[in-house]
């Protein structure tokens, strides 16, 4: 039967893994806020003070820089739990002290299936490029080119809405469906009649006016282009040369 005296030990030795455990859990959580959640109330000082306040601060930002670069590692790659499996494995047998220990890596797996969606989340929404492209309309008019330079009709012209903004703005065209029509149709923000997608509400966009941008109450930007035949099969070559270097990318992947 065992003395209290020994069960006394394995019980500060259980407490002291299970605080170890949270310390773990705490730093990583808080990395996660600083570098991928942007709170900017967390720092490095208030991790060390909060979760390590016995450890030197040499020895916390060794421990800090360590964790950050291993989590950013797996963010980065987007481990699924095979490559995060097989990733931790061999950071605990490497030697010295840029390994893992067996807790680290523990705690590192089970932060990474409790966060991952969220870091890639937050990983997308900071490479996403603003403005971005919210909506694209576009026509083929006959007449616009001809009637601009005063020349004869000089073939066919394509006219292109761009609709740019940034994100949690509001859109200024608003799908609805006509009661007596079938389809998808946009509603004008600024008269509010009812057009088919793909053309111009004469109010909404000055057709005559070429490359303008024009700022909606709801701060989309419109860009209207002007295209002819030539420029359309240039567009359509650098956007197969675009398709195919992603196909490129992720069939080598």
């Amino acid at each position: 039967m065992p003395s209290c005296t020994a069960i006394h030990v394995t019980t500060r030795a259980n407490m002291a893994e299970v605080d170890a455990t949270k310390s773990l859990s705490g730093l990583l959580n808080g990395i996660a806020q600083k570098v991928y959640y942007n709170n900017s109330e967390i720092t490095e000082e208030l991790l060390r003070s909060e979760l390590y306040p016995e450890m030197s601060p040499d020895e916390f930002t060794a421990l800090h820089d360590k964790m950050k670069g291993l989590l950013k590692s797996i963010a980065t790659a987007d481990m699924d739990h095979a490559q995060l499996e097989a990733f931790l494995t061999a950071q605990t047998k490497k030697q010295g002290g840029g390994g893992l220990s067996a807790e680290q890596a523990a705690a590192l797996s089970r932060f990474w299936k409790s966060q991952r969606v969220r870091v890639k989340e937050s990983l997308v929404a900071h490479s996403r490029w603003e403005p971005s492209l919210r909506g694209l309309s576009w026509r083929v008019d006959l007449q616009t080119a001809a009637s601009r330079r005063g020349t004869a009709h000089s073939g066919l012209v394509a006219l292109v809405e761009l609709e740019l903004g940034r994100t949690g703005q509001v859109p200024k065209l608003r799908e609805s469906r006509s009661a007596d029509q079938s389809g998808p149709y946009s509603q004008c923000a600024q008269c509010h009649c009812t057009t088919v997608q793909h053309y111009y509400c004469p109010i909404q966009v000055d057709l005559n006016v070429a490359n303008k941008s024009s700022k909606a109450e709801e701060d989309s930007e419109f860009v209207c282009l002007e295209f002819d035949e030539t420029k359309v099969n240039q567009v359509l070559k650098k956007m197969a040369d675009i398709q195919e270097s992603i196909d490129r990318i992720v069939h080598s992947t």
